[in-house]
């Protein structure tokens, strides 16, 4: 089965590249974290039983099956019980996944949905009004179930239905989470019309199998025996038996790794406008994987004004695109950084129905290279700290670079689409 293309082009990196691919070899790290190896990271004594369930993400492509067949036979039963919307309510990483798929075109999608991950109030009572109550299906989305937003966002549109008479509000509702959440809790004890649940102590920035594969599910219908076929296909592919450089994950990992520690700290991504949120969704499990201890690639989201004489200071590209969708801009972009010898991935998906799997590539690479960082890819950073030391790290390069720019809120042009609230905050875990 096809699987998307990957092309790393080293650039001055290429002694040290060599140099981690030899290091991940000789120290067998994929085979070690196939068998759930916990010495692969430094961590403290309290943390192995923790670490350890982590590693359950390795096991998903075994596990997805009953779930994702679940997933479809709901969906079919959408319409016929009289649904004619569906309100998608996601907070953290599962919103990127929610994006990411909102992001394909029209044509790809069993129906047009509206994705809501905001309680910006004027934002809420404008998508209040839009809604006809009686005929709209609410879908929430959320690992744990105990951010104030996901909990504030149920009980406001459980209220609502009572008020608009509505005789069993409950049945308005679905729930993804965790297996023995709070949220899945909440499913049970308020009689949701359906709650799926994911394995337990699985991080969220390594659940895209989860989060990616139902939203494919639901909302363009694909077949699930097919998603189950790419993510099987991807697994063998990244596994110890697939022959060195060749491993996508494997010299991807350690082109991650030699960047950062030869110094080459910023990734750029490059992408087509529907691989927006899929680029951001990736940027936010290599840097937050990354980034403890001193150390940590900073993910960046390349604009066309980015000159070559900014990208050959301290940054790696990576360029993603999707097959059939023709981009003049990044074919220059690509042309130029061969020639100036910038260290570059580029990565063509051949449909949607591999965003999935991409990602579980990315995982892999990501708990590879941050074995030779010697950081643990499952602890969170902390937040107030890394905060204040990336405003420091805009502070010191933005003038010399004008390179990093502040964030800037993403509102969806498709009118079926919840736009963000520019000043609201997002919650991830």
């Amino acid at each position: 089965m096809p699987l998307p293309t990957q092309a790393i082009f080293p650039g001055l990196l290429e002694s040290a590249y060599r140099r981690e691919l030899q290091n991940l070899f000789s120290k067998n790290v994929l085979a070690r974290l196939r068998a759930k190896d916990t010495s692969l990271w430094p961590a403290e004594d309290y943390q192995a039983g923790s670490m350890e369930s982590n590693l359950g993400w390795l096991d998903l492509p075994g596990q997805l099956g009953p779930l994702l067949a679940r997933v479809v036979a709901r969906a079919a039963k959408i319409a016929p019980a009289g649904f004619e919307r569906v309100v998608f309510v996601t907070m953290g990483v599962s919103s990127l996944a929610a994006e990411s798929i909102l992001h394909l075109p029209a044509a790809s999608l069993g129906k047009r949905p509206f994705l809501l991950d905001t309680i910006d109030p004027d934002s809420l009572r404008a998508f209040d009004e839009l809604l006809d109550f009686d005929t709209t299906l609410f879908v929430f989305a959320n690992k744990s179930g105990k951010l104030i937003e996901t909990h504030s966002l149920l009980l406001y549109f459980l209220e609502r239905l009572k008020m608009m008479g509505i005789h069993f509000p409950a049945h308005h509702f679905i729930t993804l989470a965790e297996e023995n959440s709070y949220l899945g809790q909440l499913a049970g004890e308020y009689n949701f019309l359906d709650s799926f649940l994911d394995p337990p102590g699985i991080h969220g920035r390594f659940s895209s199998l989860i989060h990616f594969n139902f939203f494919l599910a639901a909302l363009c219908c694909f077949d699930p025996g097919d998603l189950l076929a790419h993510t099987q296909s991807m697994r063998d592919a990244c596994g110890p038996s697939a022959p060195g450089e060749a491993n996508p994950a494997v010299s991807l990992g350690a082109f991650l790794a030699a960047a950062e520690i030869e110094g080459l700290d910023r990734l750029v991504f490059f992408t087509t406008d529907s691989l927006d949120a899929v680029a951001r969704r990736i940027g936010y499990l290599v840097g937050a994987s990354t980034g403890k201890k001193g150390r940590g690639i900073v993910p960046i989201f390349g604009r066309p004004s980015y000159g070559l004489e900014m990208l050959q200071q301290g940054c790696l590209v990576v360029i993603l695109k999707m097959a059939g969708e023709e981009d003049l801009e990044l074919g220059r972009t690509h042309d130029d950084l061969c020639g100036a010898g910038v260290p570059m991935v580029t990565i063509e998906l051949n449909g949607p129905e591999e965003l999935a799997v991409e990602l579980f590539k990315w995982e892999i690479a990501t708990a590879l290279a941050c074995s030779q960082l010697a950081v643990d890819p499952f602890h969170d950073p902390d937040i107030r700290e890394a905060g204040q030391g990336l405003c420091r790290y805009w502070t010191r390069s933005r003038p010399s670079l004008n390179l990093l720019h502040p964030p800037r809120a993403f509102e969806k042009e498709k009118s079926s689409y919840m736009p963000r609230a520019k000043h609201a905050s997002r919650s991830r875990h």
